[in-house]
């Protein structure tokens, strides 16, 4: 997953910061689908996360915990390597509170 973020384009790395620089308000959703509609990276890349939000959703509704805990692991893995990518750092070290925990912003 990490190799495939990494040979992203430099734009959309670029799209890909921001969005996660937004990552604290419900401004990153904005901003991630307003991307994804003319940048094919961001919309593969949403296309995958909202795959693994409905598998959990789903998941969850028929009383499938194993299945749940699996699809949660995987989207915390790919918000890990999206922090990695962007130069976020994690104020907390539970990676549950990543999107409310940003550190350090970088410059853009």
């Amino acid at each position: 997953m990490g190799k495939w973020l990494r040979s992203f384009p430099e734009p959309s790395l670029h799209r890909l910061t921001r969005i996660n620089l937004a990552a604290t308000s419900s401004a990153h959703i904005i901003l991630a689908l307003s991307y994804g509609m003319h940048d094919r990276y961001i919309g593969a890349l949403n296309k995958m996360i909202v795959g693994l939000l409905l598998a959990r959703h789903k998941a969850r509704r028929r009383g499938d915990a194993l299945a749940e805990t699996r699809i949660e692991n995987k989207l915390q893995d790919l918000h890990r390597v999206i922090n990695d990518i962007t130069g976020v750092e994690l104020n907390h070290p539970d990676p549950g509170s990543a999107c409310k925990a940003v550190k350090r912003m970088p410059a853009l």
